[in-house]
Parts: structure tokens; C-alpha cells; sequence
């Protein structure tokens, strides 16, 4: 029986997450492409979840959450922000949604940022998030929140340049690192 009712609980989570980033994702606008450097910034399309999902793992050696792609196939063009080349490979992705801690708040997670190897140290990260922090302080959301390991001093110092401030320190219960909580006022935001 308790077999069954954590069954029923985990199903609820997802089912929540999914309508919850279906009905807020839909009020946002479409990420607008533009050309940064010889690079150019624009959305993910549905076809290139498979891509997607192959990047994730380059960095991560795990699949996205089934989840999260069913929602980045659905909404990438409002969620999911890319960096490529002119053959259309990707170099950095920078990926959002909505958790429950999101809803209450009236913010949305970054919830993974990369940029491959080949292409650090050239401010790539640091311009996805920006240009993902002026796109969502357009609408109506109040904040955007990370997580980072405390030890990744660059994102850290990216997100910080951009306005996120720590708000809580933690431990992470998978992999046992110490991580902050970050939020980003998007209220009157200007840079």
C-alpha cells in the first residue's frame, strides 16, 4: 500500500508540473533570434529534442527528465534558449521552467546552462542568461532563480554580474555538493 500511495504522490508531482508549465509557458512570448558575435541566439523547435537531449548528456552523462522534454518539445520557443554556429550546431543551451516553488513565487528556474568546451571562456553563458533575463523581464514573471554549485565559479560569477543573489545555501541530496540558491529580480530590471 505505501508502494502504491508514493505511486499516486509522484504521478501528482508530474501531472502538476506538466500543467503547470503547459498554462504558464503559454503566456510567455516566443524567444526572438539574433546574431551575437559569428554566433546566432534563437529558441529550440520541437524536431530538436533529440539534440537537445544529447548535449544534456554530454555534460551531465544523464538523459533530460522524461518531464522536462515533453515540455521543451512543447515550448521550446519559449523556454529554451540556444547558441549556433552557421551549420546550426549547437554550442550552449540555456534551459527554463516552471517548479512549484516557481508558481507561488511568480519566477521561473534556470534549470541548466552549458556551453561546450570549444567555445568557454568567450562569454557565451554570461550572454545567453543575460539575454534571457531581458526577454523574461518583459513578462509577467518577478524573479528567476538557480541553483549553482558553489564551486563553478564561473557560472557564479556570471550570475552574478547579471544580478542573481544568493538567497539560501544547501547541500545538494544526490551528489552531496554545496550549492546556492540564487533569484533574480526581474521587477524594474535594467542592464
Amino acid at each position: 500500500m505505501q508502494k502504491l500511495n508514493c505511486k499516486i504522490a509522484l504521478l501528482s508531482k508530474g501531472i502538476y508540473f506538466l500543467i503547470a508549465n503547459l498554462f504558464l509557458s503559454t503566456r510567455l512570448p516566443n524567444i526572438q533570434n539574433k546574431k551575437y558575435q559569428d554566433l546566432y541566439i534563437s529558441s529550440l523547435k520541437g524536431f530538436e529534442i533529440f539534440a537537445l537531449n544529447r548535449f544534456y548528456i554530454d555534460f551531465t552523462r544523464n538523459d533530460l527528465p522524461s518531464l522536462q522534454l515533453i515540455i521543451f518539445f512543447f515550448l521550446g520557443s519559449k523556454l529554451c534558449f540556444a547558441i549556433r554556429n552557421d551549420q546550426s550546431e549547437l554550442i550552449a543551451i540555456n534551459l527554463y521552467y516552471f517548479n512549484y516553488q516557481d508558481v507561488i513565487e511568480r519566477s521561473i528556474h534556470e534549470g541548466f546552462i552549458a556551453v561546450k568546451q570549444s567555445h568557454q571562456k568567450r562569454g557565451l553563458g554570461t550572454c545567453l542568461r543575460k539575454y534571457a533575463v531581458l526577454h523574461f523581464s518583459t513578462t509577467y514573471l518577478s524573479y528567476i532563480s538557480s541553483r549553482i554549485t558553489m564551486t563553478n565559479s564561473a557560472s557564479l560569477k556570471s550570475a552574478q554580474k547579471l544580478g542573481f543573489t544568493p538567497v539560501e545555501t544547501y547541500v545538494d541530496n544526490q551528489t552531496g555538493e554545496s550549492r546556492f540558491y540564487l533569484l533574480c529580480d526581474l521587477r524594474n530590471y535594467t542592464s
